[in-house]
């Protein structure tokens, strides 16, 4: 896989915790990669791609199906560049996080487009001012615990 650098988009799915590193490892030689799909071998299964970070420099769709292992430190990896970063498309499936993922994911600043399925199993989620400037569209999907969603004013500005 990792011989493949020139490579823009991929797919892979079957994906197993132990399988992790060998691929993160052939993820981070694909430069020009700007669609990245990642999907574990089941909903239970959990993903270490934390050597995935920092993120393809060109990446700009991101779906990733399984359990993260310390997503906010894959997602939450745009801290220092995040203004800069092409990622636009965010699509969590299974995750399952006990923690809001949203501090994690709002550092992407140039974001248009967040999918969240199954991805989060609190009972609240907050937005707050300024997170989200370019998102247009939003999807939260089959979170049965989530009872409370606080939008505060000044988020998702340009949601349609």
């Amino acid at each position: 896989l990792g011989a493949l650098r020139q490579i823009r988009s991929i797919r892979i799915w079957g994906v197993k915790g132990s399988y992790c590193e060998c691929l993160c490892e052939s993820l981070r030689k694909m430069e020009f990669l700007s669609n990245l799909s990642i999907t574990a071998s089941d909903e239970e299964e959990i993903l270490h791609l934390n050597d995935l970070n920092p993120l393809p420099p060109n990446l700009e769709t991101l779906s990733l199906g399984g359990r993260l292992a310390q997503a906010d430190l894959l997602l939450g990896a745009a801290t220092a560049d995040g203004q800069n970063h092409p990622l636009c498309s965010v699509l969590l499936y299974w995750s399952q996080q006990e923690e809001d993922p949203l501090k994690s994911l709002s550092r992407w600043s140039n974001m248009t487009k967040l999918v969240l399925t199954r991805a989060y199993v609190g009972v609240q989620l907050v937005f707050l001012q300024g997170w989200f400037p370019s998102l247009k569209e939003l999807s939260l999907r089959d979170m049965p615990h989530l009872t409370q969603l606080n939008i505060h004013q000044g988020t998702m500005t340009s949601l349609q």
